[in-house]
């Protein structure tokens, strides 16, 4: 499958790696953390991708799995999270940025449980 999102993922994978925090909140854009670091581009890229960035990190996220997001991943944290939502059922997308991992909430539709440990023990 194609991931579309892929630049706009790195690009925020690029700003968690600096330091940098991106959160909606009542559908705003908002940008926290080390700011003295953005230099001019980063800014005028971020004001440019906001849409893009609002849209990626508009999906609601589960209280089990906040923990998870708004930074980059160890890959054993990722592995945790990724077992977190298997049994919550929560469709969570992986994209390996920077030497981590970042999670996004998947989009689309998502086999059920039962459909996925079919599928993988080859039944």
């Amino acid at each position: 499958m194609i991931d579309y999102n892929k630049p706009i993922k790195i690009f925020l994978g690029n700003l968690y790696y600096i330091g940098i925090t991106v959160a909606v909140e009542d559908g705003r854009l908002r940008v926290g953390g080390q700011t003295d670091k953005l230099s001019p581009v980063y800014r005028d890229e971020i004001i440019k991708r906001r849409e893009q960035l609002i849209d990626l990190l508009s999906p609601p996220i589960p209280d089990e799995l906040r923990r998870y997001f708004g930074r980059l991943l160890r890959v054993d944290e990722l592995v945790e999270a990724l077992g977190v939502a298997e049994r919550i059922d929560a469709n969570l997308q992986a994209t390996p940025v920077n030497g981590g991992w970042i999670v996004t909430m998947g989009q689309g539709l998502r086999p059920t449980v039962k459909e996925r440990r079919k599928a993988r023990n080859g039944a």
